[in-house]
């Protein structure tokens, strides 16, 4: 849709996007069809202008990092849909894409369907591809009950996703509470989780770890994200576990679905090398202690010969729909 609208006897051209809004555990995120979008640097110009417009009262972003995510979705195949994440750094300006986001994935799972732009199978399985990242996350309880908050499984499948591990063993890093152990995840976004009490971490501790692991990770993947987790009891299948993150330095209100997966894979082959459980697959479950309350994880494995592997890691999360419309960008491009 192309509108015309008077300002100072000024004819603006504005172009409507389909446009909806998802809450996702506790991110806001704006949903849009990449059908309608142009492409290249383009569409980040029209994207940046919907996150931040004019002004503060023309924008659908927010002032918090939780309310400036964007995703892009186009259709794939009839069970599975494409998507790119993009998140707006609004104290830089700068807007980072080719991330990973397992509530944007839920969230952008609920628009496809209801838009008709994918279907569940019978079982109730959807599939989304993050083309930043080649992700594939599995999602299920997409139904109309989601639409008022009802929890999706978001699952992220690790057989044909690249794990870039700091290495088979841990690094060491000086912390205020002394030497700590951390490993370098890369996908997607780059985390750096260190196993130190949460409740031992101060400011200079953290600047210490995130520096060690943006030392490994080499610039990849952007600034990243420290998660600093305590293993507070395990057992043969399950274990509790305090964490928090944090990013430039900043405190996370929560864990993010991504962090909590990977780190659920990482302690799961860290329990499958030292334990190697009977049988030829299974599951490992960690309940994870953070901000905002307590998130249940599971990992799936299988064992081939004396080989284990992490398939997977799922969680569920409240996801609900908020808004279905159009958001009008003052343009001069067309689809």
């Amino acid at each position: 849709m192309l509108l015309q609208a008077e300002n100072n006897a000024e004819h603006l051209r504005f172009q409507g996007v389909s446009c909806s809004l998802v809450r996702s555990g506790t991110s806001r995120i704006i949903v849009l069809s990449g059908a309608e979008l142009p492409r290249g640097s383009t569409r980040e110009h029209v994207i940046t202008s919907i996150l931040v417009g004019e002004n503060p009262a023309d924008s659908l972003g927010g002032g918090h990092y939780q309310l400036n995510k964007l995703v892009v979705i186009d259709a794939d195949r009839p069970n599975q849909f494409a998507f790119e994440f993009y998140q707006l750094d609004k104290d830089r300006q700068t807007l980072h894409r080719g991330l990973e986001c397992a509530n944007a994935a839920a969230g952008a799972g609920l628009v496809a369907v209801s838009n008709d732009i994918a279907w569940p199978t019978r079982s109730g399985l959807l599939w989304a591809f993050n083309r930043g990242t080649g992700q594939k996350v599995e999602l299920s309880g997409l139904r109309e009950a989601s639409w008022g908050g009802a929890p999706v499984g978001v699952r992220f499948n690790f057989e044909q996703s690249h794990l870039l591990f700091s290495g088979p063993e841990p690094r060491f890093a000086e912390s205020g509470s002394g030497s700590t152990p951390f490993w370098v995840v890369i996908r997607g976004n780059t985390f750096v989780f260190a196993m130190i009490r949460p409740d031992e971490l101060d400011a200079r501790s953290v600047d210490q770890l995130t520096e060690a692991g943006w030392a490994v990770a080499g610039g990849v993947g952007g600034i990243p994200k420290l998660v600093c987790y305590w293993p507070r009891e395990r057992g043969n299948s399950t274990a509790q576990i305090d964490a928090v993150c944090y990013s430039a330095g900043e405190v996370h209100n929560s864990l993010p679905g991504s962090a909590m997966m990977n780190l659920t894979a990482l302690l799961a082959a860290e329990h499958l090398d030292a334990e190697q459980p009977p049988g030829e697959r299974g599951e490992l479950t960690y309940s994870i202690a953070h901000r905002q309350g307590r998130t249940e994880v599971t990992a799936g494995w299988s064992r081939s010969g004396a080989d284990y592997c992490v398939d997977w890691a799922g969680f569920q999360t409240p996801t609900r729909l908020l808004m279905i419309g159009q958001a009008l960008v003052a343009t001069a491009w067309r689809t």
